[in-house]
């Protein structure tokens, strides 16, 4: 990056650009694939359970019943197929650009002396969190910013994300370029937690996943 002086609503923009950007995640999508398997075996079930409460048993409906699961369960297999392979030519992409800015960043330097300079970005441009309405109070001060939330559910869903960003900026101040080596560091406090119904053929199931990543943009 060049040095340019800091344009605070293009740095808005950019910022509302990103923030809502989804990244591939195939296991996002195997958990929403078994979930909606999970769902369906609920639903199973419910259908299976009013035939066995008589004494005789009704084999073409339960039958046709299993039919309809099975095809019900090939659609799911399908759809999800097409979007794994959707999800892993854009991760595919993303994998690739990262590998050319290194070798960018690794020319640049390379054979020659150079010179580290510790740059602390201590106060984030930005806190936001998404779904929208959970973050209930945050704070924004150098060395010492923080954020809380609370977020619930019910919903019989295959996946839903739960997402707290804390945004910095940084503007190259010379006109010669730089490599960028991030590192970051985040405190977690608080409850996590995950249930699931029994059902009557096919029990439910439920799972959490909790992780803290730094991404960094580059221009626009």
């Amino acid at each position: 990056m060049k040095h340019a002086t800091i344009d605070t609503a293009r740095l808005k923009a950019a910022v509302d650009a990103i923030k809502d950007r989804q990244r591939p995640d195939i296991h996002n999508l195997r958990m929403a694939q078994q979930a909606k398997i999970a769902k369906l075996r609920r639903g199973l079930g419910k259908e299976i359970q009013p035939l066995f409460a008589g004494a005789h048993f009704d084999i073409g409906k339960i039958d046709k019943v299993l039919a309809q699961h099975q095809a019900e369960m090939r659609a799911v297999l399908q759809k999800e197929q097409a979007e794994a392979a959707r999800q892993q030519t854009a991760q595919a992409h993303d994998v690739l650009s990262g590998i050319a800015n290194t070798r960018r960043a690794l020319e640049q330097i390379q054979f020659q002396p150079y010179i580290t300079t510790p740059i602390p970005l201590t106060t984030p441009y930005l806190i936001y969190a998404t779904p929208a309405g959970m973050l209930h109070d945050s704070h924004v001060e150098p060395w010492n910013s923080w954020a809380t939330f609370a977020y619930s559910s019910d919903q019989d869903t295959g996946n839903s994300n739960v997402i707290l960003n804390f945004y910095f900026a940084w503007q190259n101040p010379s006109d010669y370029l730089a490599v960028l080596n991030c590192s970051t560091a985040l405190l977690l406090n608080g409850l996590i937690e995950a249930t699931a119904e029994s059902g009557w053929f096919f029990t439910g199931s439920a799972s959490l996943d909790l992780a803290a990543t730094l991404t960094v943009f580059v221009g626009q």
